[in-house]
């Protein structure tokens, strides 16, 4: 499907797809500068002339954004921050609905005329335009879109193209998804009710708040009482957000009801399978392509770093002779994980992984049968039942026998090429828990696996008997207990409890009931749930929220239904991730390999019978371009080699433990007279370039000016204290203290300089009041971070001692890289082939690596002979290969190459000096992050008999933007200086001389703008230079 209106909004940021654009903001770090400017505003900024928005614009909207999550995070425990996807979603939302509001006949002809520029034949009505679909894939955070949505709506819907809507209506296609958005449009402060034929009518009163009701309500010419609703009582002027929009899609009667109720009215529509619902209808393709205004569907998701990674395991046979085998396969699987979670506690919460939860998914829940024995005629949930009893009771010694096979690589479970899907090795944490790497598994080490795994999943000490109990006070659901354990291990949640229970007599299960028993499946998704099975067939696939699946069997479900098959795929693929981040370890910005156990909890493993279903199922994935093979890893060691006699030089190295300034020092914010803040709210437009294509700025009259007593009287100073309370958990300041009576003093005592129009400070309406708090809050903000380093600072500079650098030092003591390899997808055979020719080269050809002269297609030296330490491997563009420590990036690679060329070439400026280079690793080595924000990429020396020259150098791409704490290190050159000057003062280190360099990878020409019209040559004052300069390297050795 070609998505044109997505494309038109690609274009106003200057990319033609995307997928480019996808690729610029992924880089992007998430957060906010203390004027509440995003960071991505910041890289969006960047674009320069490829950007087709004012800046003033661009700043409006990402200050809305800002407001809108404030609002949805108002009253949640767990605050949400926004992914660069979603940003993006809410940004083109923000600026459609401005565009279409403000001026709809303009909007449309651009529209068009942007359609006919790239050879469309398409074309835009004004019917069109009141339709918004998103693409998002399940755990992307749709929901978050819609709430943001709402109150973009309501926040653009006014002046003369206004739409006086009847209601606001949220359209889902279950209860369960019903219960579910209610539940998170109250966090999110959004007003909200279930839509009631008795008590809604034509007239409301309460026309902003969010109606919900399920679209099988819908009907036409009703007829009787029943829950059902006329069409016609709704009206044509309604908003209307559609959850699992590809639902009725296929046939008329509910996208026609839809279509009628929103005539004269909006819709938003949010599915995570827009593609496969209409696929296959060429109507539906071109108006979709003209609706869908943002597409991020599971592959941009799952390669971004989103999500668990998982694997697909599938029962060939197309018969059940190895269904038990394969589901005690899944059962291992899940205790592995279990186990992970109960022993690795502290890691899995540092992760924010939930409790693991094994769910078990049938096509069938009952179905008669002739023939008891016949076991293809029972149900898929009845076989997942009977497979457990037989496990809890170990006939024959059954279960532990056919452990011992699995964890032996044994089970006779082949994959399509013929290996076997449980080889020996992949349940390694069990291994390793039980003592036991060879692969001869005893009965006894097998024993010990079943009792452990009776314990912690079913809460019993031995072999047992299954009970069912059926719950007659939670509707659909029998519990599931082992032996006489009281506590429920499991529930099964279906539709027709007592036929069920009348099927599992007949298997001769034990079934009971409970009059009194509250529901189990309404609390499994918390953490203190017990359940650690859920059984069931299709019901909870939609309208279902749990962050807690970790393995799922699946038993015939879908075999015809793709986008069921995707749905469910969705649950069991969220994951909460490290700080909120949602993505998985492995793809965080940390330079050290994540704990190799946490691997576990971030897979999710899929266990399919049916041979057809499954193929249905991995295709479906292919389609969606995932990379459906289990991915094999090897991890080789590569060897560094230290110059010692480098270090016999007695290089330097400063040392200061940030955390220790928490730790010792209480910072007690006061009223400062030395400190004066700058707040500059005018306007400013760049007019001008020099022949040096230096820019120059012009302002408005600046005239300083200061808050009115009358007015700051009025002031919610409550509501201040608190958002400068976030402000300070936001930013880790443990150790600051203030008081409201103190944050007024400081207002009062016009601690700064407020640069604004005169109309801004003198309000004569109370929203013009609160814009007053606003400024308020802003200064406050900036005078609170402005106090607090100046106390970091000096304390600093105070603590900070030299030590020689040694072999032990953070930088040197990590002794060899790991190198990852990964299959790829690649056969067994190549994979193999892969990583005995790395293992070659890391141990036959590694002084050809060491000396430079061995690089190849994966391991690339960027040699230089002046560095401590051989190789200085680089960044690896490959899938297939990971190193860690990480790689140098592009920008380093070129830094230490210039600098080779530069010493090479200089040998008489060099006279009498030696030059030493030593890359700093990331979080590891010499930081000044927790002081200055800076973490340097290298550290040089240049030592000229007693004198010791030491220079920081960060490259940096400032393509991405230049936020506030980046800001901060425009001064590091100066603050360096003085901590130079507290150094010296030990007659030791007289002679000891610190310097520091932020290099611009981007060109001056890219991003001069974020630099607010600083030439060059201020830049350089500051020790910022940019790596097009041919004299950069230069200037650093000259300075």
């Amino acid at each position: 499907m070609d998505l044109v209106l997505n494309k038109y909004f690609c274009s106003r940021f200057g990319f033609d797809t995307f997928d480019d654009f996808r690729k610029f903001m992924k880089e992007v770090d998430e957060g906010y500068d203390e004027k509440n400017k995003s960071n991505f505003f910041y890289a969006l900024l960047s674009r320069g002339e490829q950007l087709r928005i004012s800046k003033n614009k661009l700043e409006e909207y990402d200050l809305n954004i800002t407001q809108y999550v404030k609002h949805i995070n108002k009253n949640r425990d767990e605050k949400v921050s926004v992914k660069y996807f979603q940003y993006l979603a809410i940004l083109f939302t923000e600026i459609y609905l401005d565009n279409f509001f403000a001026d709809p006949v303009y909007f449309l002809n651009d529209l068009n005329d942007f359609v006919q520029s790239i050879n469309r034949e398409i074309g835009f009505s004004m019917k069109d335009l009141k339709k918004l679909a998103f693409g998002m894939a399940t755990g992307s955070g749709k929901t978050l879109i819609l709430h943001a949505n709402y109150l973009q709506f309501l926040k653009y819907n006014k002046g003369s193209n206004k739409i006086d809507f009847d209601n606001i209506l949220l359209i889902t296609p279950s209860e369960g998804l019903s219960d579910q958005h209610m539940r998170e449009m109250a966090k999110s402060s959004i007003p909200c009710k279930r839509f009631s034929n008795e008590t809604d009518s034509l007239i409301q009163d309460d026309s902003f708040k969010v109606k919900v009701i399920e679209i099988h309500k819908f009907t036409e010419n009703k007829t009787g009482n029943g829950v059902s609703v006329d069409i016609e009582s709704f009206g044509n002027k309604n908003v209307i957000f559609v959850d699992e929009g590809h639902k009725g899609l296929s046939g008329n009667a509910w996208k026609n009801f839809r279509d009628k109720i929103v005539k004269k009215g909006f819709t938003f529509e949010y599915s995570a399978t827009f593609n496969q619902a209409i696929s296959n209808n060429n109507a539906l393709s071109e108006e979709y392509s003209k609706a869908i205004i943002f597409d991020y569907s599971f592959s941009h998701f799952h390669n971004d770093g989103y999500g668990k990674n998982y694997e697909i395991l599938n029962l060939k046979k197309d018969s059940y002779d190895y269904q038990d085998i394969l589901l005690l396969g899944n059962a291992l699987s899940y205790y592995e994980q279990k186990l992970v979670f109960d022993e690795e506690h502290k890691m899995a919460n540092e992760y924010n992984i939930e409790p693991p939860l094994w769910i078990i998914v049938g096509g069938s829940v009952n179905k008669e049968t002739n023939v008891l024995d016949n076991t293809e005629d029972i149900s898929d949930v009845l076989q997942m039942v009977l497979f457990l009893k037989k496990f809890l009771q170990n006939e024959n010694n059954w279960s532990v026998q056919t452990i011992g096979r699995i964890m032996r690589g044994e089970s006779g479970i082949l994959d399509q090429v013929g290996q076997e899907i449980f080889p020996f090795g992949k349940f390694w944490y069990i291994q390793e828990r039980f003592g036991h790497n060879s692969n001869s598994i005893s009965d006894s080490i097998s024993n010990s696996i079943y009792l452990d795994m009776l314990q912690r999943i079913f809460y019993v000490n031995n072999a047992c008997y299954l009970h069912l109990i059926h719950l007659k006070n939670a509707n659909g659901e029998i519990g599931l207990r082992a032996g006489t354990s009281n506590k429920f291990f499991g529930v099964i949640n279906i539709g027709d409890t007592p036929k069920f229970a009348r099927h599992a007599r007949e298997k001769a299960i034990e079934v009971s009931s409970s009059e009194f028993s509250e529901s189990l499946f309404n609390k499994i998704h918390r953490p203190d749930s017990e359940v650690n099975i859920l059984i069931g067939a299709k019901k909870f696939m939609e309208g279902w929220n749990s962050w807690r699946v970790s393995t799922m069997g699946l038993l015939r479900v879908g075999r015809s239904e793709g986008v069921q098959i995707i749905q469910l795929f969705g649950r069991g693929i969220r994951l909460k991730g490290k700080n909120f981040s949602l993505k998985r370890s492995t793809e965080l910005k940390e330079h050290e390999l994540p704990p190799k156990p946490i691997g576990i909890l971030e897979k999710l493993g899929i266990f399919g019978i049916k041979a057809d279903y499954m193929e249905r199922f991995r295709e479906y994935l292919r389609q969606e371009g995932i990379d459906i093979e289990e991915e094999k890893q090897f991890k080789i060691p590569l060897k560094i080699k230290i110059k010692d006699d480098f270090l016999n030089k007695r290089l330097f190295i400063p040392r200061v433990n940030a955390s220790n300034f928490k730790n010792e020092v209480l910072v007690d914010l006061k009223l400062d007279e030395n400190i004066n803040i700058t707040v500059d709210l005018t306007a400013r437009a760049q007019v001008l370039e020099s022949d040096e294509r230096e820019s120059f700025q012009i302002y408005e009259q600046r005239e300083n000016r200061y808050l009115k007593e009358e007015y700051i009287q009025f002031l919610n100073w409550e509501e201040i204290y608190f958002q400068l309370l976030d402000y300070k958990t936001e930013n880790g300041w443990d150790n600051l203290i203030f008081t409201k009576e103190t944050l007024r003093e400081i207002i009062e005592n016009n601690r700064y300089s407020l640069y604004c129009s005169e109309e801004m400070i003198n309000p004569t309406t109370f929203e013009e009041i609160d814009f007053i708090e606003k400024i308020v809050i802003l200064i406050l903000k900036k005078y609170i971070k402005t106090f607090y380093d100046r106390e970091k600072h000096a304390w600093a500079q105070k603590h900070i001692c030299m030590e020689q650098l040694t072999k032990e030092h953070e930088n040197l003591n990590f002794a060899e890289y790991s190198v990852q390899v990964f299959s790829k997808g690649e056969s067994k055979e190549n994979f193999v082939k892969f990583v005995e020719e790395i293992k070659e080269i890391v141990s036959k050809k590694i002084d050809d690596l060491w000396n430079g002269t061995g690089n190849n297609n994966y391991l690339q030296n960027i040699h230089f002979d002046r560095h401590l330490y051989q190789p200085l491997l680089a960044q690896i563009n490959s899938q297939k290969i990971k190193i860690s420590p990480t790689g140098l990036n592009s920008g380093e690679q070129r830094f230490i190459e210039d600098l080779k060329k530069f010493f090479n070439k200089n040998s008489k400026k060099m006279k009498g000096k030696e030059l030493f280079v030593l890359r700093n690793l990331p979080r590891k080595g010499v930081g000044f992050y927790e002081i200055y924000g800076f973490f340097p990429d290298f550290i040089l020396w240049i030592k000229a008999n007693e004198e010791q020259r030491i220079i920081f150098v960060e490259p940096h791409g400032l393509a991405h933007g230049w936020n506030e704490r980046d800001k901060s290190k425009e001064n590091l050159s100066n603050e360096i200086k003085k901590i130079e000057k507290e150094i010296q003062k030990n007659k030791d280190y007289k002679n000891i001389f610190l310097d520091s360099y932020i290099i611009s990878v981007s060109s001056y020409e890219q991003v001069r703008g974020i630099f607010e019209g600083k030439s060059r040559k201020e830049l350089e004052k500051k020790h910022i230079l940019f790596q097009d300069d041919p004299k950069y390297i230069e200037k650093i050795f000259t300075y």
